[in-house]
């Protein structure tokens, strides 16, 4: 369910009893658009606000997570202004999905001022904007003019206006006889579910498609299918829990299997939920809090994975787009360059004949005796230069042509390097599980100044130290140690930092893939059994990785050498024996 008002409302209370009055140890911004605020409580000590698009939503959670290693501005003028500023209060504004939370703030002189959070929930419109006593926006997530949908101005400096509300009915605050002048010029044929969503806010379709079950038994029922008394009373049941204050958080799973393999739940409520089936399973949970970190953690984590490796694919289908275009022009300009001899020809025919050309001409027709038997060429010459001018041109022509073929066949070659390269990235990408593999990816791109707004986010300050490219690593069947480079940063890992002279070195034979290095023991005693697990391994981690049989060359780790200056996972080795292994049986 999206994160409705009556979500809102449970969490906003759960939040406001246990942190009202407390201060405010640690402000992060672990994500461009999440800020943490971190308080002396347990076990949830850290109140989450994420502004995502399809994940926007509020709770406290007790997950420790990576801040980048320069805060954003966001965060650093929240520091400013709260650190060690106590919660005054938290409120619910107008049933929306916007949460209010007040801060007893210290100025530069030590001044006691009130400060402001508004935390709006709103999917596509989600944000948090910071605001001083005076009203004052300070600072926003997402900053808009009046040219937006939702007509406001949200920019430092401006003051701040709620969003605007709805045109709709609050359900919590209605009575019977206006519930009833609401539905009596309904259609009798519209669905329950629409009708609560068209005719009120604040309702997400789970809770709608609730009350058209617990009113008729059915969540696609018109609403001809009960009478008006029936459907209020399912009705006001729902709303009585935000009046009364009584919630009861679940998550619901598919079924009662998949919770306990710890799959992704189907959904979650503020209340007890009956339209699903038997097969279902309900799971009660301590708080809403709970109920809401476990149904978002594992798809923020997605989501945000998901949007990194597409930042990456994009800019790598970018790169290689503009490198195939440019060696496709530069193959034509190496063509065209080939025709240098015969520049050199038409400037050899017409000195021979100088003597019959006048300046003015504009085509003659030489014979041209070199070759057996001579034959006639025809010759374009430019009327405003001398013969001996029209000449000096063909020779120049010539001459430039000789130059472009050799520095063209330079740059092409750079450009295919490049392209290689890039697919070197892309191989890498694909067997990216981890955030932190995605991390070394976009270290690695942005030093190498591919995309500008991949390097804006991974600019670090002075003094920092790269992301520490740990290879992933497992054990053969015999027991011996094998690392494997999950990207360009890990290969170089594994290829000049952890390989020693005796260990086996292992890589898919033409084409992109992981390096694997199989460690020697202390006894010096492997077999074959390691050795085809490693080369399999090689194979399941390259981009060939789905055939049948793949081959995969290996070496001592004393023939392999990484040239000087070369970009990261580029090796050459020697002396090396190939493989043929199934890529399938590492799995």
């Amino acid at each position: 369910m999206p994160f409705d008002s009556f979500m809102t409302a449970a969490l906003t209370r759960e939040i406001s009893e246990k942190l009202c009055g407390l201060k405010v140890d640690k402000i992060c911004q672990p994500e461009k658009d999440e800020i943490d605020l971190l308080f002396h409580l347990s076990p949830r000590s850290r109140l989450v606000i994420n502004c995502t698009a399809n994940t926007s939503y509020m709770a406290l959670s007790s997950q420790n997570k990576e801040n980048p290693a320069a805060p954003p501005m966001m965060c650093m003028l929240l520091r400013k202004y709260l650190s060690r500023a106590k919660v005054s209060a938290i409120e619910q504004i107008g049933f929306d999905r916007i949460v209010k939370i007040s801060f007893d703030a210290g100025d530069e002189m030590g001044f006691r001022k009130a400060k402001y959070l508004y935390c709006e929930m709103m999917g596509r419109g989600s944000n948090v904007i910071f605001v001083d006593e005076e009203n004052t926006i300070l600072a926003a997530f997402r900053q808009n003019d009046i040219t937006t949908k939702f007509n406001r101005i949200v920019m430092a400096g401006a003051k701040f206006t709620p969003m605007p509300q709805q045109d709709k009915r609050n359900p919590v605050a209605i009575t019977f006889e206006e519930f009833s002048q609401v539905f009596a010029a309904s259609s009798p044929d519209m669905p329950i579910e629409k009708a609560i969503l068209l005719f009120f806010f604040g309702f997400g379709k789970l809770t709608a498609r609730e009350i058209a079950f617990r009113a008729a038994g059915s969540v696609d029922a018109p609403l001809s299918a009960v009478s008006l008394k029936k459907l209020w009373q399912a009705f006001s049941e729902i709303c009585a829990c935000v009046k009364e204050n009584q919630y009861a958080p679940c998550l619901i799973y598919e079924s009662k299997e998949a919770f306990e393999k710890g799959e992704s739940a189907l959904d979650f409520s503020f209340t007890e939920i009956r339209q699903y089936g038997p097969s279902f399973y309900i799971y009660p949970c301590d708080s809403v809090s709970a109920a809401i970190e476990a149904y978002y953690a594992g798809r923020d984590r997605a989501e945000r994975h998901r949007q990194h490796y597409n930042d990456i694919a994009q800019v790598l289908k970018t790169c290689k787009n503009r490198l195939e275009k440019k060696i496709a022009m530069q193959l034509q300009q190496l063509q065209d360059a080939q025709d240098a001899d015969r520049d050199k020809r038409c400037g050899d025919l017409i000195t021979q004949e100088l003597y019959r050309i006048c300046k003015g001409t504009e085509e003659i027709v030489a014979v041209d005796y070199a070759v057996d038997p001579p034959e006639e060429v025809r010759i374009s010459l430019d009327p405003r230069l001398s013969p001996a001018q029209n000449a000096q041109h063909y020779y120049r022509e010539y001459r430039k042509k000789q130059t472009a073929a050799v520095k063209m066949q330079e740059q092409i070659d750079l450009a295919k390097s490049e392209l290689e390269y890039a697919e070197s990235v892309s191989s890498s990408l694909r067997h990216a599980a981890a955030q932190s593999d995605l991390e070394q990816i976009r270290e690695e791109l942005s030093h190498w100044n591919y995309g500008r707004r991949l390097t804006k986010t991974l600019k670090k300050p002075s003094g920092k130290k790269n992301i520490h490219a740990k290879p992933f690593e497992t054990l053969s069947p015999g027991g011996c140690k094998i690392y494997i480079g999950m990207n360009n940063l890990q290969n170089d890992t594994v290829s000049t930092s952890l390989a020693e002279k005796e260990d086996y070195w292992f890589h898919v034979k033409n084409y992109h893939g992981s390096h694997v290095l199989l460690k020697i023991p202390a006894e010096g005693v492997i077999s074959d059994a390691d050795l085809e697990y490693a080369a399999a391994l090689a194979a399941y981690y390259s981009e060939v990785s789905d055939s049948d049989r793949v081959e995969v060359d290996y070496t001592k780790a004393r023939f392999i050498k990484k040239p000087n200056g070369s970009k990261p996972g580029f090796i050459t080795y020697k002396n090396h024996r190939t493989a043929l292994v199934t890529p399938k049986s590492a799995k």
